[in-house]
């Protein structure tokens, strides 16, 4: 029985041993066969180069009007009951106050073979690492560089799905990612470039072309420190695309059920020329055609002309606040965590000024931020927590926040600036240090402008410690804000 066979196995006793349990009232079942690998290149050279088959199953429970979560990596009959067992009982024993919802009566069969032309597993870790050498010394030439470090990662991963409402779906995906970080006369630049369709190990001449780049940009300028006050500020399509995926938890229905959003659907937050749809574009690092809850992935409208239009939903939280379940349930990379409601990929309408425009007489240019820092409030605890992968648990958290303490946190967040400029007649003028973007929700309605041009942000995200794939096309913004030095 090879490793495909051996997982469908396994999803079909897992499936049985749930639906033979009177606890349980629905169940998600999960298999995978993930065939990776990795290479990480740094300025001396290649300093590993792996290759390894990973197979697993994984269950989401709702049993006693609790959802529970658990995943396994052996695919023995006892470890599998073992695992239904333990999940069952996790579930009934979380005494929600605030019962999931299912729908048991919808059935999916279906099969995606994925995006990419040729799986990334044809192409052996030693042609990869080659790939890598090569694609370095025709980018950095003679350029000497205090640090690199590119990490490539790829997978080729056939997943299955199968509930006890009678769905089976099988998806295959080849996900691959750069991650890139470049430093050199005391800047350092970092970058990530992910896809679904084969194409991240042939753009990694670019992506490093532009990260060097970068940093010779940034160094030849001086520290500085950014007036006082509230200023005109251009977010370039990176920083912007950042802005968007932040922005974008404000969204979604668990969130949204526990009073943790500052958002509701018809509420203007920015002027028309701002429209957000959350959509999954084929070949994206961000794409999947079936979420975790067996749902077909949709498009879903956030933000129309400036106005709240609609949540991302899973099931549970569609039947409660009324709304679209468009497949927004998405996989922890790996599967060692539970699924959670997020983005897929956001799309910024664009508008129809350059960049040049917009910064014309703007005072502060930020390229790239870092990971945001939530200060107070429930977000904070979305990302920094652990908690049970159904919808409604989240309202029991928000009651142990204090009411002073989740209001304070509701569109409000810190954004460290890692790539920024002061601006002097749309030029730089001098670089930004250790300064921050204070951003409130109230900013939106202060946006003057986009690009005509959009670049395409990929990234990893974090929610109660499952890892999940982002990616947003976006033009420069210009709004006005705070910077803090």
């Amino acid at each position: 029985m090879d490793e495909i066979d051996e997982v469908a196995a396994a999803v079909d006793t897992l499936t049985t041993a749930l639906e033979s349990d009177d606890d349980v009232a629905h169940a998600e079942v999960g298999g995978f066969v993930r065939d990776r690998s990795t290479v990480i290149l740094t300025e001396e050279g290649v300093r590993s180069s792996h290759a390894f088959l990973t197979t697993g199953v994984w269950c989401r429970v709702l049993a006693d009007g609790a959802s529970a979560y658990r995943q396994s990596t052996v695919l023995d009959e006892a470890t599998l009951q073992t695992t239904a067992e333990t999940a069952a009982r996790s579930a009934t024993q979380l005494a929600q106050e605030r019962p999931e919802s299912y729908d048991p009566e919808t059935t999916h069969r279906a099969a995606h073979p994925g995006w990419a032309d040729d799986p990334v597993s044809a192409v052996g870790p030693d042609a990869k690492s080659d790939r890598l050498v090569a694609a370095s010394e025709d980018a950095l030439a003679d350029r000497e560089l205090d640090r690199l470090r590119l990490e490539y990662a790829d997978e080729h991963l056939v997943s299955m799905l199968s509930t006890t409402a009678g769905t089976l779906l099988t998806t295959t995906l080849d996900r691959a990612s750069a991650d890139l970080s470049v430093a050199a006369d005391g800047v350092t630049v970092r970058r990530h470039r992910g896809s679904t369709d084969g194409s991240t190990l042939e753009g990694v001449d670019s992506l490093l072309t532009g990260a060097v780049a970068d940093v010779d940009r940034l160094a030849a300028t001086e520290p500085e420190t950014p007036p006082a006050g509230r200023l005109p500020i251009v977010l370039g399509p990176r920083a912007a695309g950042q802005l968007v995926t932040l922005l974008s938890r404000a969204f979604e229905g668990d969130v949204v059920l526990a009073e943790g959003s500052p958002l509701e659907r018809g509420d203007r937050i920015a002027p028309r020329s701002l429209s957000i749809e959350d959509g999954v574009r084929a070949g994206s690092w961000a794409a999947r055609p079936f979420d975790a809850e067996g749902r077909p992935t949709a498009p879903v409208r956030l933000l129309g002309d400036g106005v709240v239009r609609n949540y991302l939903h899973s099931v549970s939280s569609a039947a409660t606040l009324g709304g679209t379940v468009a497949g927004s349930v998405i996989p922890s990379i790996g599967f060692e965590s539970a699924p959670r409601i997020h983005a897929r990929h956001l799309d910024v309408d664009p508008g129809e000024r350059s960049v040049a425009e917009l910064s014309a007489d703007a005072s502060v240019c930020v390229d790239r931020f870092r990971a945001p820092w939530q200060g107070e409030g429930l977000l904070r605890k979305l990302r920094s927590g652990w908690a049970p992968p159904g919808a409604h648990y989240t309202s029991q958290l928000a009651e142990k926040i204090p009411d002073a303490e989740l209001a304070a946190g509701r569109g409000r967040t810190s954004l460290p600036i890692a790539e920024g400029y002061l601006l002097d007649g749309g030029e730089p003028v001098g670089r930004l240090e250790g300064a921050t973007y204070e951003f409130s929700i109230e900013d939106l309605r202060t946006l003057e402008g986009a690009s005509a041009r959009r670049e395409t942000v990929t990234g990893v995200s974090e929610k109660h410690k499952s890892r999940l794939p982002y990616a947003v096309t976006a033009p420069a913004l210009r709004l006005t804000g705070r910077i803090r030095p």
